[in-house]
């Protein structure tokens, strides 16, 4: 009988201890899934900041992207979009718009422009270097709208002043130049946007491709190379031209061609950057690198030509021409 009672008393006791200790280890369980559950929610805060500095408001972006896939454009939907949501657009939203805007070529009404560069100046988010070389892509879609397209180079290089970003990448160097086809370099808001953009240039750690180099060039076509900023600029090009002299095309020399076209041919970086284009020039005719002839790369190369002779680069003016018309006997326009 004792033994009995014992033997109950041995198995409540075992019953009792192991509830404990399955009480114990629901709770370990229910106090790591809280902790878990924080972290995460931790997480998804630290992420949804990121995607707010880096990529904006994503629920506008969504929308943004939805707006602009139309094709063709559907502008009323676009005025919409600006007149009800540009408020609450951050810097990464406008960017984007803009950018978007300018690849598709949509034209923006000049009272868009206005609120749009209105809440772009008085964002306090700092601006990235891809943000900055994206505003600067898009000005190429405001030739017909110079009083905001100067209002956005100014908003850009003040913004530019205050960004914490290093140099540009190679990317960024093509991009933002390249946007920049229609300006001049002498006006008031170009001039302070070159002496901020040029320190973010010329220390690019990145070599330039072909395309890269070819962008950045042609984006200068209506400058002149009379200011200090400018001659710098030629010189980091010149740098960047014997790394990849051997790797153009005609096609990607005939744009850059266009960009020295105002630039006077006296100025030592120009010549500089003629010596160097002027043997891939020639390294491309001699392997019949160039695409099936066309008007526009015959006109430019004719034109390059002339510029050579004007600035006495006789034997190799003679040598292109040369190959010029050999090219034009092998491949008949």
């Amino acid at each position: 009988m004792l033994r009995s009672f014992r033997a109950l008393a041995t198995v409540s006791s075992a019953h009792v201890s192991s509830r404990g200790f399955i009480a114990n280890h629901q709770a370990r369980q229910f106090s790591v899934i809280r902790v878990n559950f924080e972290n995460l929610k931790s997480k998804e805060k630290d992420l949804q900041s990121k995607g707010n500095q880096h990529g904006g408001n994503t629920s506008l972006r969504e929308l943004t992207n939805k707006v602009l896939a139309c094709n063709p454009p559907n502008m009323q939907r676009i005025d919409e979009l600006i007149d009800q949501k540009a408020s609450d657009m951050t810097i990464a939203n406008i960017t984007a718009l803009l950018f978007r805007c300018s690849k598709k070529r949509i034209q923006l009404t000049n009272d868009h422009l206005e609120v749009l560069i209105h809440y772009l100046q008085e964002r306090n988010e700092l601006l990235r270097n891809s943000q900055a070389s994206n505003l600067l892509y898009s000005c190429r879609s405001l030739k017909n709208h110079e009083k905001h397209a100067l209002q956005l180079v100014n908003t850009i290089a003040v913004k530019l002043l205050k960004s914490t970003d290093g140099p540009f990448t190679a990317q960024d160097v093509g991009i933002s130049l390249y946007g920049l086809q229609h300006f001049s370099n002498s006006s008031t808001e170009m001039k302070s946007l070159f002496r901020i953009l040029i320190l973010k240039v010329i220390s690019c750690e990145e070599s330039l491709n072909p395309q890269e180099f070819c962008n950045a060039l042609f984006g200068l076509k209506h400058m002149n190379a009379n200011s200090s900023e400018m001659r710098r600029l030629l010189s980091f090009f010149s740098e960047q031209l014997p790394h990849i002299e051997n790797s153009f095309t005609g096609q990607g020399l005939a744009t850059a061609i266009c960009g020295l076209e105002n630039m006077d041919t006296d100025v030592h970086e120009v010549r500089l950057v003629m010596r160097y284009a002027l043997v891939a020039l020639t390294y491309s005719l001699t392997l019949h690198r160039f695409p099936l002839p066309s008007c526009f790369l015959y006109s430019c190369l004719i034109r390059y030509m002339v510029i050579y002779l004007q600035t006495h680069f006789v034997f190799h003016s003679c040598i292109i021409l040369l190959l010029f018309l050999r090219s034009c006997v092998c491949r008949p326009l």
